[in-house]
């Protein structure tokens, strides 16, 4: 009761959430769809009011808009085909906010001859028996990876996939090694339905467990089909299921280290329900931010290069909207690379070619012609001779003069004294060369009076 009380309160919610975002468009809410697909279970049959008492009416205490596609006697072969050609199946599958799929069953019943078999125990051939169910599976494998395929093409709607039970009660008319062969063809088929299940990231409803050691409680009386009871046991299956995808998703973020790196980050999204949608934001957002904005999620995961705060958005197929937040702090800048140093190479000086001497022609200079001197008298010789010898002096003491320096001595005369000493020397010798010359003149004039 406590389940039913929950399912109907979040149908309740998502309906009243729906009339208010659409009360300007329409009079009367739009309520979810489900759409049923199966064979004579999901159809209901031999119940007394299939519409309303077969399992795909009583999930979401029928606050669901419920299409039953349900076909009696169908295989997974014949529901393939339907789902590829008719536009009523076509239709309803694109417009579904939730799927269940309940086949298999009559490949198997068809593979066992089981009609044939209650009507005839003795026909009975554990053998052959075995080879043709496993052929079946074998079929029912490709079938229903194919279902789970082409519905994907229509719709992103999450898909409730149920796995068989067993009809064959252990007390039966063909006899308990019937039963035993019964248990290990459902165990083997459920093992196909889950894998693929697994796959296609569809929700397990598990009706085996229920339905084991109790079919006499959930089958009509010899038959191999529900009662009222067992519909209701598929339909609490489906929604369990069905209650996380009725309330926002809860977001689970996980970073791929914690340690300290230069490398980028990968954060794995993990999301309760069916997302329809996924996206992500740096910085602390809220939904509001992702109706035009967002980089899309896929795969379940995004890779950050810097620190900070990432917002994760996440929408189910029911519409419902949830963020969650998660703090970056590890990565590291990655150190900038110095360049070595560019060792340019020596450069080399040209060596230095010695020019050969240019040999200067030597001017030679022409020689002086001296010039011709008249011969003298002896008396002229005599007068000249002395005057020849004190200019000969004279320069002699020139020279010494000026080649001699007499090193600077503290109290000694200045160097203005030298030229006043010269020129009385020389006043001196020009006064005695004066004299000379009268002398000779007067000597002259008196050999002359002779």
């Amino acid at each position: 009761m406590k389940l039913k009380r929950l399912v109907l309160l979040l149908i309740t919610l998502l309906l009243a959430s729906t009339l208010f975002s659409s009360f300007a468009l329409a009079n009367e809410p739009t309520r979810p769809s489900l759409v049923a697909l199966g064979d004579s279970i999901t159809y209901g049959y031999g119940l007394g009011n299939p519409g309303s008492e077969a399992f795909p009416y009583l999930i979401g205490e029928d606050q669901l808009n419920v299409t039953n596609l349900g076909v009696p006697g169908a295989t997974s072969a014949d529901l393939l085909e339907a789902l590829q050609t008719q536009p009523s199946f076509i239709q309803a599958v694109q417009n579904a906010n939730v799927i269940t799929l309940n086949i298999g069953s009559n490949d198997l019943l068809q593979a066992s001859n089981f009609a044939g078999l209650v009507t005839d125990p003795t026909s009975f051939d554990p053998e052959t028996l075995t080879m043709n169910v496993a052929l079946a599976i074998g079929a029912l494998n490709s079938n229903l990876q194919t279902i789970i395929s082409t519905i994907r093409q229509q719709t992103q709607a999450p898909i409730i996939l149920y796995t068989l039970y067993n009809p064959i009660p252990l007390e039966n008319p063909i006899g308990p090694g019937f039963y035993a062969l019964a248990e290990e063809m459902i165990f083997n088929t459920n093992n196909v339905i889950k894998l693929i299940g697994s796959r296609s990231h569809s929700f397990i409803a598990d009706a085996y467990s229920p339905y084991t050691n109790q079919q006499l409680n959930y089958l009509l009386p010899y038959d191999v089909h529900p009662n009222p009871a067992g519909h209701q046991v598929l339909a609490n299956l489906a929604n369990q299921l069905l209650v996380p995808l009725l309330v926002p998703s809860s977001i689970e973020l996980t970073a791929s280290t914690s340690e300290q790196t230069s490398d980028p980050i990968t954060i794995a999204v993990s999301a309760s329900g069916q997302a329809t949608d996924m996206k992500w934001l740096q910085g602390e957002k809220a939904v509001a931010d992702f109706q035009e904005e967002g980089n899309i999620i896929t795969d379940g995961e995004f890779q950050v290069t810097e620190n900070g705060t990432y917002t994760v958005y996440v929408k189910n197929i029911f519409g419902y909207e949830s963020v969650n937040l998660i703090n970056i702090t590890n990565i590291q800048e990655p150190p900038i690379d110095e360049e070595p140093p560019v060792e340019e190479p020596p450069i080399e000086e040209p060596p230095v070619v010695e020019e050969p001497p240019v040999d200067e022609p030597v001017l030679e200079e022409p020689p002086t012609e001296l010039p011709v001197e008249e011969e003298e008298t002896e008396e002229e010789a005599i007068v000249k001779k002395p005057a020849q010898n004190q200019k000969k002096a004279i320069n002699k003491e020139k020279k010494k003069s000026e080649t001699i320096v007499t090193p600077i001595k503290k109290n000694k005369l200045p160097n203005t004294a030298t030229p006043m000493y010269n020129y009385m020397g020389s006043g001196i010798l020009l006064l005695l060369l004066g004299m000379i010359l009268l002398t000779v003149q007067r000597f002259r004039r008196k050999t002359q009076s002779l």
